[in-house]
């Protein structure tokens, strides 16, 4: 596997990590045991759809970069970050940045 390869490939585990830490901060709500679980699987939904999307674009990379850039209209829309620049380059911009990756790998 090529270092080029490797670059989608981490950058989707790193912003999947990124946005997990966002869920921790479930656990001082005082929610109880299953409130907090509930939470915490919520909160992390689009981590796994990173993962998800990894997954398959480990296999299948024009498919894995469609997806890719799919999840960053989504986010855009969901989060609302089209007007807010900062928002924008942290929520939205690194799944757009990943799928074009994806679709320009040889």
């Amino acid at each position: 596997m090529k270092v080029r390869s490797l670059l989608p490939r981490t950058l989707a585990i790193l912003f999947a990590l990124f946005l997990a830490i966002f869920s921790l901060d479930v656990f001082g709500e005082g929610y109880g045991f299953w409130g907090t679980v509930a939470a915490f699987i919520i909160h992390n939904i689009p981590s796994l759809l990173i993962i998800g999307a990894t997954a398959v674009a480990w296999r299948h990379k024009k498919t894995g970069g469609v997806i890719f850039i799919a999840l960053g209209i989504a986010a855009t829309f969901f989060y609302h970050t089209a007007g807010a620049i900062a928002s924008f380059a942290a929520i939205s911009l690194p799944f757009f940045v990943i799928g074009v990756l994806f679709l320009v790998e040889q």
